[in-house]
């Protein structure tokens, strides 16, 4: 009789002292990637007391002071630093029998996005009334939220292309833009919530435009001297007629400004001649345009008469 009550009570002790099993954490709800260093613990374990004490650990080495057993941790702190994350959990029946030990990972992502690789660049020139309108975007954690991205061109809002393989985002006017000013916003946010802004300018403005040259490319003329011009124009900052320039033979040459043209009293010697035009605004833009003139005042010679004259 004293044997089995002796047994019942060694089973008794046995099954109160039992090491809590199936143990799990969940960290954040399972979620990838969390915004903030603070962090709320989901646990689980089975054959668990009123005496069943847990530790956790971030790196299965240093364990925190025992608790009583919860399936939730409010208020837990990941190491610091951005990256990949793991939290241990264990826990005891009484202080030196410990249960296996379970844990889980997360990523910290504390950093914003980044805006980079602007197009235009920021006070630049561009020269197309419809440019193309670019930058990168990138986010090395919880990644680029494109649903999120604000795109905005001179303060009006617009639905720019968005490639998640590169990052780029692009957006091409449908008509035409001022010559003047532009201002690009670009507002970008990541899966978590963290977000970045970025505003530059450009100016468009078009290259000079050179019209009708007289002479005419590939003309010829008797007189050695006359007078080489071009019809020049610039919708926008005006041309520039102190680096405007007219250069013959690769010789720089005297001009006038006369309205619209850009006019040189020429005396040349009978031979072929090149002539370039460089024609800059007052934003530096350049135009450029070749041609080519022959003087030729020397009338055709008529010889060897057959039969000869007699």
């Amino acid at each position: 009789m004293y044997g089995k009550a002796l047994v019942f009570v060694l089973l008794l002790f046995a099954l109160c002292s039992a090491v809590p099993v199936n143990l799990s954490i969940n960290i954040a709800g399972g979620a990838v990637y969390v915004p903030a260093q603070e962090v709320v613990l989901s646990l689980l374990a089975d054959n668990t007391t009123g005496s069943t004490m847990c530790n956790f650990s971030n790196d299965g080495v240093a364990w925190s002071a025992g608790e009583p057993y919860s399936t939730t941790k409010n208020s837990w702190n990941l190491t610091s630093g951005d990256g990949l994350k793991s939290v241990f959990f264990r826990c005891t029946d009484d202080g030196s029998n410990y249960s296996n030990v379970v844990s889980d990972q997360v990523s910290l992502d504390r950093t914003n996005p980044a805006i980079s690789s602007i197009s235009p660049g920021n006070g630049s020139i561009a020269t197309s009334l419809r440019p193309d309108i670019s930058a990168t975007l990138t986010d090395s954690g919880s990644g680029i939220n494109s649903n999120l991205t604000v795109f905005k061109l001179d303060g009006s809002a617009y639905t720019a292309d968005y490639n998640t393989g590169t990052g780029k985002i692009n957006y091409t006017p449908a008509s035409d833009l001022a010559e003047a000013l532009h201002v690009v916003e670009i507002e970008v946010y990541d899966n978590l919530g963290h977000s970045s802004f970025l505003s530059w300018n450009f100016t468009v403005d078009q290259l000079p435009i050179i019209g009708n040259v007289n002479p005419e490319n590939n003309s010829f003329t008797k007189s050695k001297s006359f007078t080489i011009s071009a019809e020049i124009s610039d919708s926008g900052s005006g041309i520039n007629q102190n680096t405007s320039n007219m250069r013959i033979d690769g010789s720089t040459v005297d001009v006038t400004f006369i309205s619209n043209r850009m006019e040189h009293t020429a005396s040349l010697s009978e031979a072929n001649h090149t002539i370039i035009l460089n024609v800059y605004d007052n934003k530096g833009n350049l135009a450029t345009k070749t041609w080519y003139v022959a003087v030729d005042n020397t009338e055709p010679a008529i010889s060897s008469l057959v039969p000869a004259d007699k």
